[in-house]
């Protein structure tokens, strides 16, 4: 179906971008909790790696989808909130990795610096990463930046 026969069913660019970026979250999310899924629940390491390796290969194999959810913002657009809960799904499964490990053998490590802690939206990640205490939010948080880079269908292009 072209662009320009999708207008058709709906009102407005914003809610056929909405209906695409849903479309998205939910087939990325699928894929990273199907990956997930298939490993043994007490290997975290291997369950992180599914995890990583699904986002990538989910990413690849949709570019363009991957570009419309995580590529340049659409001037204009201001997504509803009917996206947010779906854009969590991914970080949510690695949320609950990181709270698995962390309870099979809990670490002993201090809370990140006060300058990190000063621009982390506290609220949204404990809602994303219940149970994951303070100390591993920035590590977390890098690893899920770092794998949205290095998953970017354009830089394969490139290599």
């Amino acid at each position: 179906m072209c662009i320009r026969d999708r207008y058709r069913y709906f009102a407005t660019r914003d809610e056929l971008l909405t209906a695409l970026i849903i479309d998205a979250y939910s087939d990325l999310g699928t894929a990273v909790e199907q990956a997930e899924a298939k490993v043994k629940r007490t290997d975290f390491r291997k369950r992180w790696r599914a995890t990583c390796r699904a986002v990538r290969a989910w990413a690849l194999e949709n570019p363009n989808e991957y570009a419309l959810i995580f590529g340049t913002p659409v001037p204009g657009y201001q997504a509803p909130l009917d996206t947010v809960v779906l854009a969590t799904r991914v970080p949510a499964v690695m949320g609950s990795i990181l709270r698995n490990a962390l309870e099979a053998a809990p670490p002993t490590a201090s809370a990140p610096p006060a300058r990190a802690q000063s621009f982390l939206d506290v609220e949204s990640i404990e809602a994303v990463m219940p149970g994951v205490d303070s100390a591993h939010y920035v590590p977390a948080l890098m690893v899920w930046t770092c794998l949205l880079y290095t998953s970017d269908a354009a830089d394969e292009e490139d290599s």
